[in-house]
């Protein structure tokens, strides 16, 4: 499983690079926010970056415009069928998307059939028998590695350690974490490696 940074901030995604806490960036910037193309240019990995339109046409749009900043970066897309729709014609062009909003199995399935790199669960509302977001990205993984889609499950947010090794455990290949968690697990570790040298 990989860790992204959660962040806005490109303060934030330089000190998680200088301290190799992340391998991307997930933020809430869009292709209009000042601070992007920095970030773009700080990551280390991919970043998922949002678009904001609605229509298909408009997030096309965006998504180019964000392709535009490094081949690493991201187009995040809200499962719509208009969002479904872009997906399909950034998959044509060769831009990455991140499919979010999936409340279930099937809708995971109809972004990962449109292309989509990495799906994401909403955080807090699962449909069709799902009793947790846990169940619901077993379920995810489970469907893409049965019939060989190469879809991922991205999760954000994550709001502990223990979020993180549950999500592990269902099976996400992304983990988007807030720097100061990243810095809280490190600095646990630290603590723990010197209280063994004692």
């Amino acid at each position: 499983m990989r860790l992204f940074v959660e962040t806005s901030d490109p303060v934030e995604v330089r000190a998680s690079v200088e301290h190799k806490l992340a391998e991307g960036v997930s933020t809430s910037l869009s292709v209009a926010g000042p601070a992007l193309a920095e970030i773009c240019a700080l990551a280390p990995g991919p970043v998922s970056a949002a678009v904001e339109s609605a229509d298909h046409q408009g997030m096309l749009r965006e998504a180019r415009a964000l392709a535009r900043l490094g081949s690493h970066v991201i187009a995040r897309i809200p499962l719509s069928v208009d969002g479904l729709r872009a997906v399909g014609f950034c998959t044509d062009e060769g831009i990455p998307t991140h499919v979010t909003l999936c409340d279930s199995p099937a809708q995971a399935v109809l972004a990962a059939k449109a292309g989509a790199r990495y799906v994401s669960p909403a955080s807090d509302r699962v449909q069709d028998g799902a009793a947790d977001r846990t169940d619901l990205i077993r379920s995810i993984v489970a469907i893409c590695r049965t019939y060989g889609l190469p879809t991922e499950v991205m999760v954000a947010p994550i709001q502990s350690p223990s979020n993180v090794v549950d999500m592990a455990l269902a099976g996400a290949a992304v983990c988007a974490v807030p720097l100061s968690l990243l810095q809280q697990v490190a600095a646990r570790r630290i603590a723990a490696e010197g209280g063994a040298e004692k």
